[in-house]
């Protein structure tokens, strides 16, 4: 997460196109700057069961083995993995959950009593 504290996330239909809509996506120079990146009809690699990830260095991709998967999820490796947890529930539905630890702020106050 960045420093304040907000979630930044991109969804973006790339409308299963790589070398038009996902490469040039991954070339703005602002791309990395986004915590979570929720790509519609992503393309898929006809040789290996994933999609176009040319920022390995700084993005996770969670995709779904199979040839019909249409949702999937780039995240960035600045959120700790041990964080978030995804949850294919079919083809077309992918949860992302972001565990985020509940910041306490405990404060005491004193009384004084005078006699």
């Amino acid at each position: 997460m960045t420093r304040d504290q907000s979630l930044n996330i991109l969804q973006y239909n790339v409308q299963k196109s790589r070398d038009v809509v996902l490469a040039s996506l991954f070339q703005d120079r602002w791309i990395s700057e986004y915590d979570v990146l929720a790509i519609q009809e992503p393309w898929r690699n006809p040789v290996i069961a994933t999609s176009y990830h040319p920022l390995k260095t700084h993005f996770h991709l969670t995709y779904f083995d199979d040839k019909e998967t249409r949702v999937c999820f780039y995240i960035n490796k600045q959120i700790d993995a041990s964080t978030w947890n995804v949850s294919f529930i079919t083809k077309d539905i992918i949860v992302l959950e972001i565990i985020h630890p509940i910041l306490h702020h405990n404060s005491l106050s004193s009384t004084s009593i005078m006699n």
